[in-house]
């Protein structure tokens, strides 16, 4: 065991300094930078009373695709890159809900909106799974494309009492990190306004009398 240990050593020693060398030849390593979505605070009271429900917001499904906190690009359908050292705060399962759970609390969409598991007291959940959150290329030009499915689950029975799917793609003007940041904001923030205004439209009343 002592002779392999030894092995190892050596073998990782012989690695290790030529990396060392090149390393400080070629200079430092660059430093890794990470962005967050801006998505602009509600400025206005709701004119509409909240709906009366206690609603707790969980993690998305990201399947393996957005379960990386790298800013991803695209050139076709097939083939998926990642820019270098640059990095969402999050992967996109937990960015996402984490942002629309903020977005329906301060635009008082609901009674309260909570944290879930974290939060057990709670009759309905919103769960999700991202299906879009990249960079693309297309023959018009730069993309951001962006989409997640959301549904409302009423936990007495497991009943899926509301689903829908949201998808926007948003021109990117120029190639840089900030330009591509600010494309996928916007398009979330347009996901989350059709949230929003099909949660009214659909649940409004319903969630009431459920209740």
């Amino acid at each position: 065991m002592l002779h392999v240990a030894h092995k190892y050593r050596d073998r990782l020693a012989g690695l290790f300094f030529p990396a060392l060398f090149l390393l400080t030849a070629c200079g430092s390593v660059p430093q890794p930078s990470f962005y967050a979505l801006n998505i602009p605070e509600n400025t206005g009271r709701n004119a509409r009373s909240p709906i009366p429900v206690r609603l707790g917001i969980e993690r998305f499904e990201s399947g393996i695709l957005y379960s990386d906190d790298r800013l991803i690009y695209r050139d076709s359908e097939f083939e998926v890159k990642h820019w270098n050292y640059q990095h969402w705060v999050a992967p996109p399962h937990i960015l996402i809900p984490e942002y629309l759970q903020e977005y329906l609390r301060t635009r008082e969409i609901f009674e309260e909106v909570v944290s879930y598991p974290l939060n057990r007291q709670v009759q309905y959940v919103l769960s999700g799974k991202v299906l879009s959150f990249e960079e693309r290329y297309t023959p018009d030009g730069l993309i951001a494309r962006v989409g997640f499915e959301a549904k409302i689950i009423d936990l007495r029975g497991g009943e899926t009492i509301w689903k829908n799917e949201y998808n926007k793609e948003v021109p990117i003007p120029e190639k840089s990190i900030i330009s591509i940041v600010a494309a996928m904001s916007d398009g979330i923030r347009l996901c989350f306004e059709g949230v929003v205004e099909d949660i009214r439209k659909d649940l409004d009343t319903k969630l009431s009398v459920m209740r």
